[in-house]
């Protein structure tokens, strides 16, 4: 049997999984493979081959923050428990150059972090020029688990949805291409994935028993996660949702999202401020 062709995709993930106007959640199928229908072994080797495209652009852009490039990309991961997004930051950010990602892995906010407003703690976080910022949950938390908490008034939680979307046109200008991804796995395959992480040793630092509490809040949850997509995709930051039912898929489509970006850039290696004949003249005398 022949591979796919070097195309893959019968609808890219930018055009299949992005959030427009009217999208309701509740019509998802976490199990489906929107744009994608060759299965698992190629999207591992189509996987394989896109992290090497991956590589090559984070270290332009890597390499234009070095010499005054003004360009970052963030990646925003959000997620009910178990849906991957540590998944994601290993083996789609993994197949890049540590030194060029800021990774930050946002929980309950401190004592300190309490003591300003919401986004204070986000903004110190974003990523600098020539960077690949992550974010594991971010903001948004600020929209569900304190909406569907009760963590702060009604008033409040309403108030950020706009201030997010103020706070993202003013990154993305600033020179920040965002990629938000929104993944959501069955309660089924949620299930199974916690029951994995009870049944092995090594996996129960990952288990919280307050994930419980979470699948009980289920309606609770996808009702305020429509109200993000509904209210924070903008031309500026839009919502990619991901079915998240099957790693191999959201780690490929992740990764063609955030190579789409880098390519977004259209960078070249930066051009050197020396005179690079010079330079080799005095190496070869050195």
């Amino acid at each position: 049997m022949n591979n796919p062709p070097t195309s893959h995709f019968s609808v890219p993930p930018t055009e299949a999984l992005r959030v427009d106007a009217g999208f309701d959640l509740s019509t998802l199928d976490p199990g489906a493979t929107p744009g994608w229908h060759h299965g698992r072994k190629a999207a591992e080797k189509s996987m394989a081959r896109r992290g090497r495209d991956l590589s090559d652009l984070q270290e332009r852009l890597f390499a234009h923050g070095r010499t005054g490039g003004e360009r970052s990309v963030l990646l925003v991961l959000q997620g009910m428990d178990t849906a991957g997004k540590g998944g994601i930051v290993r083996h789609v950010i993994g197949m890049v150059d540590p030194q060029g990602v800021d990774h930050a892995a946002f929980a309950a906010p401190t004592a300190e972090e309490l003591a300003h407003d919401f986004l204070w703690r986000i903004r110190r976080r974003t990523p600098r020029p020539g960077m690949l910022g992550v974010f594991d949950r971010s903001h948004y938390e600020d929209v569900l688990i304190a909406r569907v908490d009760d963590l702060v008034p009604r008033a409040t939680w309403e108030a950020r949805y706009d201030q997010i979307n103020e706070f993202e046109a003013e990154l993305a200008a600033s020179g920040t291409t965002i990629v938000k991804v929104a993944m959501f796995v069955s309660l089924d395959e949620q299930k199974e994935r916690l029951r994995k992480r009870l049944e092995r040793p090594d996996k129960h630092w990952k288990y919280d028993p307050s994930d419980l509490a979470g699948r009980a809040q289920w309606p609770a949850y996808q009702e305020a996660y429509q109200a993000v997509l509904d209210r924070t995709s903008t031309a500026a930051a839009p919502w990619y949702v991901v079915p998240a039912d099957h790693k191999w898929y959201s780690r490929l489509v992740v990764t063609e999202l955030v190579l789409d970006a880098f390519r977004s850039l259209d960078l070249d290696w930066p051009t050197a401020s020396y005179d690079v004949a010079e330079q080799l003249a005095l190496l070869e005398r050195s």
